[in-house]
């Protein structure tokens, strides 16, 4: 809130980042301004979309990597048991 009141922001957008399957909300797109706006053009819209969605490619993309080194940490944890 206060760096709403700081920076006189004046144009809050957030747009969601959805994994595309089962459409669970992996993040948020945050796009701010001081100028005041009533609304925004088809083709901003479409812009902020393609860019929250490339913001899910690549969390989901660290999220694969993540996974697959705490399984390989698993197995090998496991091999030497």
């Amino acid at each position: 809130m206060l760096l709403f009141r700081e920076n006189k922001l004046r144009f809050p957008l957030t747009v969601p980042a959805e994994d595309g399957l089962s459409e669970v909300v992996v993040g948020t797109l945050c796009c701010i301004d001081t100028k005041p706006r009533a609304e925004i053009t088809r083709t901003q819209y479409a812009t902020i979309k393609r860019l929250a969605s490339t913001a899910k490619h690549f969390v989901l993309q660290k999220s694969r990597r993540l996974q697959q080194e705490q399984k390989l940490a698993l197995e090998s944890a496991e091999g030497h048991n």
